[in-house]
């Protein structure tokens, strides 16, 4: 089953952009996700869904109307997956890339960059 999803993942004309940080997760969280959002503003993106954890809404929030400002005129939310379906493919990919070895090499076909942000 694991496999048939990379597999359609692989095939999908999709960009995959990895936000790393060797901090630990009370920092490395906002400092991935100012970097996303920086990238958002500037790159024209008009939405972002992230998969909601109730204990990091509210410093998200924070993070992200910091990063955003008034440059970007686009929205942002956090949603359960059974609200945004493609939530899935966010979370395979994370997967895949966090798991390693052959799950990583199984990502080969897609067009992937790793932005590391340091510790």
């Amino acid at each position: 089953m694991r496999r048939a999803v990379i597999h359609d993942i692989v095939a999908m004309p999709v960009k995959v952009e990895v936000y790393r940080s060797a901090a630990k997760p009370r920092i490395a969280r906002p400092r991935c996700l100012r970097a996303l959002a920086e990238a958002l503003r500037d790159g024209g993106c008009q939405q972002l869904v992230l998969d909601r954890n109730d204990a990091a809404v509210q410093s998200d929030r924070r993070v992200l109307h910091e990063a955003f400002g008034s440059g970007w005129d686009g929205t942002y939310d956090h949603l359960h997956d059974h609200e945004e379906p493609l939530l899935w493919l966010a979370d395979a990919v994370s997967w895949c890339w966090n798991k390693g070895g052959q799950w990583r090499e199984a990502l080969a076909g897609v067009t992937l960059d790793v932005i590391e942000l340091g510790d």
